[in-house]
C-alpha cells in the first residue's frame, strides 16, 4: 500500500522532525526536496504558482516521500527509547472501562487475544478509528462525490523538482516527484469505489489520464494492471469530542482533511507536539481524566477545523464541472499569484505554517474585484 501512495511532509512537520532529531536522516534518504506547486489549467495555461521560498521559515520546501521510508527512520530513533515497545501487527478489539480505573484494552496479536492496562489509550488510527469507535465518540462526515487514484510510475528526465497540478471540468492530475526516479500520478475519479472504476476498464482510465497531459500516456505505459493503483476515497470526519477519561485521539481519528491541502501528517504530528506534554505532566499510573486532556483539544481544535474549512472550499471550487464556478477558480488562481501578500498567505496555509483562511476583502481581491 506505501508503495503506491506517497506522503507530503509539509514545512510545519518537517519542523517536528528537525526537534526529533531525524530530519537530516530523512533528506539523506531517497525522497524529493519541493519548494514550488504549480497550478496549470488543463489547456495549457500557467494559473499560479506556490513557491514555498518565500516563507519566513526554517524549512521553506516540502519533502515528498514513501510512507515507509520516513517510517524507517523514525522507528531507528525509538530505539533510543527502551520503554517503547511496538506490537506489529495487533488489532484492537475493546477497550473495558471502568470509572476511576486504568481501561483494559484487549487485542489481538500473533493470532492470540491479549489484553493490558492503560491510564490512557491514544487513538492514531486513521479516519475510520477503532479507539474512537471503541469510546463511542460521535462524529460528523462529509463523504465526498470524488475520489482519487495514485499511480507511481518511472520519473521522466526532464521533469523537475516542482509539483504540477492540473485542473479542468471535473478534472484534477497532480504529479509529485517522489525519489530520483519515481513519480507519483494523482488522478480524480468520481467516487464510485474501486470494484466499479475496475469496472470500466484499465486502458479507458489510461486514455482518460492521457488526454489531460501527452507526457503521461508514456509515463502509463508501466502500468498493466489494478494491482500498480490505489484508490483513496475522500472523507471529512469531525468527531465531537477529542477526549474522554483515559482515551484521547489525535491526527485523522480526531480531524480527517480533504485531501487538497496534504496535511494529514503534519497534522498528526503537530497534535502528537501538543499532547506530548499533557502526557508528561499528568500521566502517573492513574487514570488520566478528560478535564486534563481537554487541554490538548482546546489547543488544536480551532487551527484544524480553519483547516478544515479551507480544504472542503477547494474540494468544492477545485472539483467542479459548472462553467461559471471554473471561470471563477481560473480566475482566483490567476489573482492570488499575482498578489505577493495573498499568495504567501496561501503558501503559510499550505505549508501548514500558519492557518488562515481569505478574509472577505482578501477574497474579493482574488476575484479581480477589489485592487
Amino acid at each position: 500500500e506505501s508503495l503506491y501512495k506517497p506522503e507530503v511532509l509539509q514545512p510545519a512537520g518537517l519542523e517536528v522532525l528537525h526537534t526529533l532529531g531525524v530530519i537530516e536522516k530523512l533528506q539523506a534518504q531517497d525522497v524529493s526536496r519541493c519548494e514550488v506547486f504549480d497550478f496549470v489549467s488543463i489547456q495549457g495555461r500557467s494559473l499560479c504558482r506556490v513557491d514555498y521560498r518565500a516563507l519566513a521559515h526554517p524549512f521553506p520546501y516540502a519533502l515528498i516521500a514513501f510512507p515507509h521510508v520516513t517510517q524507517c527512520i523514525l522507528l531507528e530513533k525509538l530505539a533510543d527509547y527502551p520503554t517503547i515497545k511496538v506490537r506489529w501487527g495487533s488489532t484492537l478489539c475493546g477497550v473495558r472501562r471502568s470509572p476511576g480505573r486504568p481501561h483494559q484494552v484487549t487485542f489481538f496479536e500473533d493470532s492470540q487475544l491479549k489484553c493490558t492496562s492503560a491510564s490512557v489509550v491514544v487513538g492514531a488510527d486513521g479516519k475510520y478509528s477503532r479507539v474512537r469507535e471503541a469510546a463511542g465518540i460521535r462524529t460528523k462526515q462529509t463523504d465526498y462525490r470524488d475520489a482519487f487514484i495514485t499511480l507511481v510510475v518511472q520519473r521522466p528526465k526532464p521533469f523537475g523538482d516542482a509539483v504540477r497540478y492540473f485542473l479542468g471540468r471535473r478534472q484534477i492530475l497532480g504529479m509529485f516527484p517522489v525519489s530520483r526516479d519515481r513519480l507519483c500520478l494523482l488522478y480524480m475519479v468520481p467516487a464510485w469505489g474501486f470494484d466499479a472504476l475496475k469496472a470500466r476498464g484499465l486502458s479507458a482510465l489510461k486514455a482518460e489520464m492521457s488526454a489531460v497531459s501527452e507526457e503521461v500516456a508514456g509515463m502509463l505505459a508501466e502500468v498493466t494492471g489494478w494491482e500498480q493503483v490505489s484508490y483513496m476515497a475522500c472523507r471529512t470526519v469531525r468527531a465531537s469530542s477529542w477526549v474522554q477519561d483515559g482515551m484521547v485521539l489525535i491526527g485523522d481519528a480526531a480531524h480527517a482533511c480533504h485531501p487538497h491541502v496534504a496535511q494529514g501528517s503534519t497534522q498528526a504530528m503537530l497534535d502528537a507536539v501538543a499532547l506530548a506534554p499533557v502526557l508528561a505532566q499528568h500521566l502517573n499510573g492513574g487514570l488520566l481524566s478528560a478535564d486534563k486532556l481537554k487541554v490538548y483539544e482546546e489547543a488544536r481544535r480551532p487551527r484544524v477545523e480553519a483547516l478544515q474549512r479551507i480544504a472542503h472550499e477547494y474540494a468544492w471550487l477545485w472539483n467542479t464541472g459548472n462553467p461559471l464556478l471554473m471561470w471563477l477558480r481560473d480566475r482566483a488562481f490567476h489573482e492570488i499569484g499575482r498578489r505577493p501578500r495573498l499568495l504567501l498567505k496561501v503558501a503559510e496555509t499550505e505549508a501548514g505554517v500558519r492557518v488562515a483562511p481569505l478574509t472577505v476583502s482578501e477574497r474579493l481581491q482574488a476575484l479581480g474585484v477589489l485592487s
